[in-house]
């Protein structure tokens, strides 16, 4: 389902991203069902949209190495030609799951509070778009 951004939350992110130098910043653009945007912030010179039952977190910068240590990393092709990167806890608990993808230069963090299944998260991060096409 489209997700359902008013115009005064999308000038509000564009006004946010603009404050940390984000120039196109990208949006989901298909949500699932009863995840409204509920808050934005800045954190650690990011992005942060807080919806009801998944953040998402859009930066610059690249993202620390998780191959090495206790995490386990699974490497999966996004139909958007983008590549994202499953990183679990070593108990491999859903709570312990997020998903990490990189779009034109910038870096996507996704963390699903309702542990769907990958496929369903994986349709989300395909669906990022810059904020620009989500006004028309």
């Amino acid at each position: 389902m489209p997700t359902p951004y008013t115009d005064e939350q999308l000038d509000s992110i564009a006004s946010l991203a603009e404050d940390i130098g984000l120039a196109n910043v990208l949006l989901p653009a298909r949500d699932v069902e009863d995840n409204p945007l509920m808050n934005l912030e800045i954190a650690e010179n990011r992005l942060v949209l807080h919806f009801k039952y998944m953040t998402v977190t859009v930066g610059h910068e690249p993202w620390e190495d998780m191959a090495a240590g206790e995490f386990h990393v699974k490497l999966v092709a996004l139909a958007n030609g983008a590549e994202g990167e499953w990183i679990n806890g070593p108990d491999f608990l859903p709570r312990n799951r997020f998903f990490r993808f990189s779009q034109n230069g910038l870096y996507v963090f996704l963390r699903d509070e309702r542990h769907l299944p990958e496929e369903t998260v994986q349709a989300v991060a395909e669906s990022f778009v810059p904020l620009e096409e989500l006004r028309r």
